[in-house]
């Protein structure tokens, strides 16, 4: 389901939906991520960028990870993955307002998952770099960049990155939580 991951109540709704609907939540991946395209030194950052990444990136995270965690716990099982920007834990500059917020999800996957380890629910992190999606909406720039700039000398392809995801929220995974897995070409 997609709902908007700032309004809480909006996502009250669409957990209650689907709990009614299967009886449980066993996986949530968090993939609503912004980040900006064009690098803004400090001086240059507009309050709103930053309250809108922050609502979306970390406070989304929050907000649906606080909703579906009781009812992961009652079934004593569960995994969740929030999806990070590489400056989340490798700040570049320019992108104060995407580290910022990507390095408080981290922060929070880390406390969330010291919190519900012991009832078998595991909370970790995928980071990415440089993505090239299948519509072939990246300019070509930014594949060169991508080139450029990883030790692996290329942007992921989604099912690398949808190939991390499932493992960080497969069954078998059940001993990692709080981990950030590196799906950014080498740059952390």
């Amino acid at each position: 389901m997609r709902c908007d991951v700032t309004d809480a109540k909006e996502v009250k709704k669409c957990v209650e939906h689907i709990v009614e609907k299967h009886g449980y939540i066993d996986v949530v991946i968090n993939a609503a991520v912004l980040h900006e395209s064009d690098a803004v030194t400090l001086d240059k950052l507009k309050a709103t960028d930053l309250d809108k990444s922050l609502e979306t990136n970390l406070k989304g995270v929050i907000n649906v990870c606080q909703l579906v965690l009781p009812h992961m716990q009652l079934e004593m099982y569960g995994r969740i993955v929030n999806l990070v920007s590489v400056t989340g834990a490798k700040p570049s500059q320019g992108h104060l307002v995407s580290a910022s917020s990507s390095a408080g999800v981290i922060a929070a996957t880390r406390a969330m998952a010291k919190e519900c380890s012991n009832v078998g629910v595991t909370v970790n992190c995928v980071a990415y770099s440089f993505v090239d999606t299948e519509t072939g909406s990246e300019s070509q720039e930014y594949l060169k960049r991508a080139a450029k700039e990883t030790p692996i000398g290329r942007a992921a392809e989604l099912a690398e990155v949808a190939g991390a995801v499932a493992w960080a929220s497969c069954e078998e995974n059940s001993y990692t939580t709080g981990f950030v897995y590196d799906c950014t070409g080498g740059l952390l």
